[in-house]
């Protein structure tokens, strides 16, 4: 996913912390398992896609953004995990 994800959009993506969250989407017949990972941006390679229609977000800005139920999903559990990490490195 992550090379398809790269051809897409012209880039080249490193990850880091292997899987940071998971989260559960039912629609219609089909059950969706999204597993939620952290990657850095690591190099434009192409042209992207979808042009104009593209873009890079922040948390902060994506949470202004409509986004579907199951982005919406993905980015809670995103978050939620990122809070236990840092309460974590508090302790």
């Amino acid at each position: 996913a992550l090379r398809d994800a790269e051809r897409r959009y012209g880039v080249r993506f490193a990850l880091h912390d292997g899987i940071r969250a998971r989260t559960r989407h039912a629609i219609t017949f089909r059950d969706i398992e999204a597993t939620v990972v952290r990657a850095r941006l690591d190099g434009v390679v192409g042209d992207v896609a979808e042009q104009g229609a593209a873009g890079w977000f922040s948390l902060a800005e994506l949470a202004t953004l409509p986004t579907s139920s199951l982005v919406a999903k993905a980015l809670g559990a995103l978050r939620r995990a990122e809070a236990g990490s840092d309460a974590r490195r508090r302790r």
